[in-house]
């Protein structure tokens, strides 16, 4: 890493909580590294994010060239903050935008701005009005604002959606990673994508599946239901108490002790391990797929939008079980290649049972549409129309 005074120009800026640095759980992070990794070689692209370190704030407001992925990225944090941290009075995408506005002056002109949030992407459209801008959606409609989010928008439903309104008529394209809003959408105006989420292909060490290991991911919230993973596993042992479960949780979040003193307290079932693993790397992530017999998916219904851990972990072979409304992509083919289920632990328990039987070449026959080269591609494609 370099630090530099200020580039020249710049194809594209995409600006959200971000540390080019270091990963955070969430799909919108694994997006933003997906499309900077696999980026048009003459395009040149700045991400204006946060720095996760406390001890960073001499680097705020400084340029920097980062080399990613054999290419470079000029980066730029405007505030230090923590995206997996949900403990918070003021919301990150308001401090985002309070740093972006300070160091406004800094960003040389911009062809194309890239925003992941309507609050951002707002905030965004009136501070580059000569930009074209970018506003990708990564929730089903009315996502953010529904009961079963931790996002502030579910107390400002209405202005959320007048939000999202006007983006959608304002902005040059919209990417929408959920099917379904995607269609309802593109109805209305042509310059929307529907847009699948992807896995990237795992170039590491070919590790034996360990049979009877379960593996979860997402960020220890209220929305991805964490508990009823675990309860969902000590059910498991309870009725299959002849053989060893394992379940290994990746993610961080406001959950991450109620989750700990769970795990205590099923310490009393001698054939039920639980690993938690707290916040990983994209290539840790891959290699615990890869190490995985089965992957669970909990989360509430009404939230997700494409999810991308699901894919990931179709495509490291894994049978997936996942509860009702958490498949959005209509990847999962019962008694195939997984399974949906009611959001109880008896429910999962079973179908967690029955998964073993699944074929793991199933599993990643059913996403090997959703290639990272493939699907990028073709949101640059889109995105890059005039």
């Amino acid at each position: 890493m370099s630090v530099r005074r200020r580039p020249g120009k710049f194809d594209r800026l995409i600006i959200h909580q971000f540390d080019l640095h270091s990963p955070s759980p969430g799909g919108i992070d694994t997006c933003i590294r997906g499309l900077l990794r696999h980026k048009p070689v003459s395009d040149v692209i700045a991400v204006v994010g946060v720095s996760v370190g406390s001890e960073n704030k001499d680097l705020l407001g400084k340029w920097q060239d980062v080399e990613f992925e054999g290419g470079i990225i000029h980066f730029m944090p405007v505030v230090c903050l923590d995206p997996a941290n949900q403990k918070r009075f003021i919301p990150h995408s308001l401090r985002l935008m309070m740093g972006l506005i300070k160091y406004r002056r800094r960003i040389p002109q911009v062809a194309t701005i890239q925003a992941h949030r309507a609050d951002t992407s707002f905030v965004s459209s009136l501070m580059f009005r000569k930009s074209n801008l970018i506003y990708s959606i990564h929730t089903q409609g009315g996502g953010l604002s529904s009961k079963n989010s931790d996002s502030m928008w579910r107390f400002l439903s209405r202005i959320h959606r007048r939000v999202e309104d006007y983006l959608v008529t304002k902005a040059h394209r919209v990417l929408v990673f959920n099917p379904e809003y995607g269609q309802e959408l593109q109805s209305r105006r042509p310059n929307v994508l529907s847009c699948p989420t992807w896995f990237e292909e795992y170039n590491g060490e070919n590790l034996k599946k360990q049979p009877r290991t379960v593996f979860w991911a997402g960020r220890l919230e209220y929305p991805k239901n964490p508990i009823l993973a675990l309860e969902s596993m000590a059910k498991l042992a309870e009725i299959d108490p002849q053989n060893t479960w394992a379940i290994k949780m990746a993610g961080v979040g406001t959950l991450s002790e109620d989750v700990l003193n769970l795990r205590h307290n099923y310490s009393t079932f001698p054939n039920l391990k639980i690993e938690i693993l707290g916040r990983v790397s994209p290539e840790e992530m891959a290699r615990q797929i890869e190490a995985s017999s089965l992957f669970l998916m909990t989360s509430r219904p009404g939230y997700e939008g494409f999810p991308r851990v699901l894919v990931e972990a179709m495509a490291g072979g894994l049978p997936s079980v996942v509860t009702v409304g958490s498949d959005t992509g209509k990847l999962i083919v019962p008694g195939e290649n997984g399974a949906v289920v009611s959001p109880d632990s008896l429910s999962i328990a079973r179908a967690l049972l029955d998964a073993q039987s699944y074929d793991t070449e199933r599993a990643r026959h059913s996403v090997r549409h959703l290639n990272a080269k493939i699907v990028v591609a073709n949101i640059y494609n889109f995105t890059g129309k005039e």
